[in-house]
């Protein structure tokens, strides 16, 4: 499975994207795995969650491929339990989901980033394949 994410990425990020779109060389020096985790229902029986997050004036931005429900998930981590953020109410770590309900994929979903963004791209279940880029 995750060889099979790691080359629809590569796929993804290689084939054609326009000028100036997330085609263009990545660096990973900002990119770092979440140091909030996601909630066990992400994780399901899965032993590796791809999570990928970045400082933003915001907070701290994450994508997340959660394998135990299969979804891609957005998250804004301000820090502050059980209060209004930019998307929405946080939960008791401190995190709200921006892209509610968050996208379905069909077991190929990675996620990557530069200095100043994230990419996460996965697969939905008709097959089709969707980037997000943040900010």
């Amino acid at each position: 499975m995750r060889v099979k994410a790691l080359l629809l990425l590569l796929l993804a990020t290689c084939v054609g994207e326009p000028e100036g779109s997330i085609a263009e060389p990545v660096s990973q020096r900002e990119v770092r795995a979440c140091t909030v985790a996601p909630n066990a229902r992400c994780s399901g029986s899965a032993e590796r969650v791809a999570c990928a997050e970045l400082p933003s004036e915001r907070g701290l931005e994450q994508l997340v491929c959660c394998p135990g429900v299969s979804a891609f998930v957005h998250r804004l981590c301000t820090g502050q339990p059980n209060s209004p953020s930019p998307c929405g109410t946080t939960g008791p770590a401190g995190c709200a989901v921006c892209n509610m309900p968050a996208p379905i994929y069909d077991d190929a979903c990675a996620v990557s980033g530069g200095d100043d963004f994230l990419i996460g791209t996965y697969r939905d279940p008709n097959g089709a394949v969707h980037h997000v880029r943040v900010p």
